[in-house]
C-alpha cells in the first residue's frame, strides 16, 4: 500500500479527521504507529501528526487530545528517544501555539511510557541563535506545569555547544527566577546531581552560583516573622478545608473515569470492615486486607501564593512573540 503513488496524499486527507470520529482516529493512530516503525517514513508520520494537531488541536496550555486519541503513536514515539526529542523541540519552537500545547500534553503522558527525563534535541539546540534559545526557555516555563519534565528539559540546555556563552545567562534567570522560585528544593537537588557528574569546572561553578542564590532567598524568607494577624480565623480554615476536600474528591472521581483499570475491572464498594475475601471452588480465600494509598504532587509555589498572578505570568510567556524574545 505504501508503494502506491498517491499513498501520502491519501494519508494527508486523514489529517482532517475531527476528534469526534473515534473509530477512524483509532485506525489513523494505528497507521501512524506503523509508519513510525519505518525509518524512511518517520518524518512523514511526524508531519502528519503535526498537521492533524494544527487542524484539530487546542491552544489551551496543555492539550491532551494527542496523547489520549493517539495512544499507540505516543507509545511508538516513546520507544524512540531521539525522534521524541526532535518532535518536542520542534513543536515548542513552532509559532502555531497548538503544537507546544500538544507537546506539553504529550510530556504529561510520557511518564506512563517510562520516559521520566525528556530532553531537547541537541542538534536543534546547536542550530539556534540566542533569540530562539530565549524563546524556547520562555515556552518551556509557559507550557509545562510539572517539575520533573520541566527540570529535565531545562538541564538539557547545558548540552548545547559553547553553553557558557550561549545559554548560561538564560539558564541563570531560568533557574533562579522561575524554577528555583517555584520548586526550590527540586531545583537545588537537580543542580547538585549535575555537579556530581562529569561536569566541567565552569558548569560546576555556575551550578554553585545558582544554588547559592536560591538558598539565599530561602534563608531570607525563613528569617521573616510570622504575623498572627494575617492568619485567617479557625472557622474559615475549617470551611475552606471541607470545600477543598469536596473539590479534590470530585476531581479524583473525574480523573478515574479515564482510568484503564476502570475500563477492564468492575468496582465493588465495601461498606465496612478492614478486608475482603471470596468464596471460590468450595472454599474461602485468604483475607485481603485494605491498605491506604496516597499520591503527592508538587505544585509551583507561586500558584499557591497568587494563582491568578501566576496564570497571568504563564500566559504572557506563552504569548510572547519570537521577535520580542
Amino acid at each position: 500500500m505504501r508503494d502506491k503513488p498517491y499513498f501520502r496524499e491519501w494519508v494527508c486527507f486523514l489529517c482532517k479527521l475531527p476528534p469526534s470520529s473515534t473509530g477512524l482516529i483509532d485506525r489513523f493512530d494505528h497507521l501512524l504507529s506503523r509508519l513510525l516503525s519505518d525509518p524512511d517514513q518517520q518524518e512523514f508520520a511526524v508531519s502528519c501528526l503535526a498537521l492533524w494537531i494544527c487542524n484539530n488541536g487546542s491552544a489551551n496550555p496543555r492539550d491532551h487530545h494527542l496523547s489520549e486519541l493517539f495512544d499507540i503513536t505516543t507509545f511508538e514515539l516513546a520507544k524512540r528517544p531521539e525522534l521524541l526529542s526532535q518532535v518536542i523541540t520542534d513543536w515548542f519552537l513552532n509559532d502555531d501555539r497548538k503544537l507546544p500545547a500538544a507537546a506539553a500534553g504529550l510530556l504529561s503522558r510520557l511518564g506512563t511510557c517510562g520516559i521520566e527525563n525528556p530532553v531537547f534535541s541537541t542538534p536543534i539546540l546547536n542550530s539556534l541563535d540566542e533569540r530562539d534559545l530565549l524563546f524556547l526557555a520562555r515556552r518551556l516555563v509557559g507550557y509545562i506545569f510539572f517539575e520533573a519534565p520541566l527540570l529535565s528539559l531545562a538541564l538539557s540546555l547545558f548540552r548545547t555547544e559553547n553553553a557558557s556563552q550561549r545559554v548560561y545567562g538564560i539558564l541563570y534567570s531560568l533557574f533562579v527566577d522561575e524554577l528555583g522560585y517555584d520548586y526550590p528544593t527540586s531545583t537545588i537537588d537537580a543542580l547538585e546531581s549535575l555537579k556530581s557528574t562529569d561536569a566541567d569546572e565552569d558548569q560546576k561553578n555556575f551550578c554553585s552560583a545558582v544554588i547559592e542564590a536560591i538558598k539565599g532567598r530561602l534563608d531570607a524568607i525563613a528569617s521573616l516573622p510570622r504575623l498572627v494577624e494575617l492568619r485567617p480565623p479557625p472557622s474559615l480554615e475549617r470551611r475552606f478545608g471541607k470545600a477543598r476536600a469536596r473539590q479534590m474528591d470530585d476531581s479524583i472521581e473525574n480523573a478515574k473515569k479515564g482510568s484503564l483499570i476502570r475500563q477492564i475491572a468492575r468496582e465493588v464498594p465495601i461498606k465496612a470492615g478492614v478486608g475482603s475475601f471470596t468464596f471460590r471452588e468450595g472454599a474461602y480465600t485468604d483475607t485481603t486486607y485494605l491498605k491506604s494509598l496516597s499520591q503527592s504532587l508538587l505544585l509551583p509555589q507561586r500558584y499557591l501564593l497568587d494563582a491568578i498572578g501566576y496564570e497571568r505570568h504563564l500566559l504572557m510567556l506563552r504569548n510572547v512573540d519570537r521577535d520580542h524574545s
